[in-house]
């Protein structure tokens, strides 16, 4: 079933949300070495935009499949993570430098994790 792909757009956009992460963290690095990442074609801030709002995409896929295929209360525990989340998008923001996004990249993994497991555990919740 179509629905199916909701969930893992969620998931996929956080997964991106690693790489850029990375991406903004080496952003002076690959400038000079060549690599056109997007954040090096549009710039650091473009780069925090945008890792925002994978953060929040994720979170809206997540809602809307609790919201159109299991609308149950369990299935809404990965706003448990929303706090953190949240957070870590203001710090995100907060370090604006590159060597700032250098701690960023071990939570973003863990957020990541947090929030699909969050979510897996609440659609397996009877």
């Amino acid at each position: 079933a179509w629905i199916v792909f909701v969930p893992a757009t969620g998931a996929g956009l956080l997964i991106v949300a690693v790489l850029n992460i990375n991406n903004l963290r080496d952003i002076a690095d690959d400038a000079v070495s060549g690599k056109n990442t997007l954040v090096v074609r549009m710039g650091f801030r473009f780069g925090q935009l945008y890792q925002a709002g994978l953060v929040i995409g994720a979170l809206v896929c997540f809602s809307l499949f609790v919201i159109m295929a299991d609308n149950r209360l369990a299935s809404w525990l990965f706003l448990l993570a929303v706090p953190w989340l949240a957070r870590y998008v203001w710090m995100v923001f907060k370090g604006g430098s590159p060597a700032g996004m250098r701690p960023l990249l071990g939570q973003t993994v863990g957020l990541t994790l947090l929030t699909c497991f969050l979510f897996s555990a609440g659609i397996c919740l009877p």
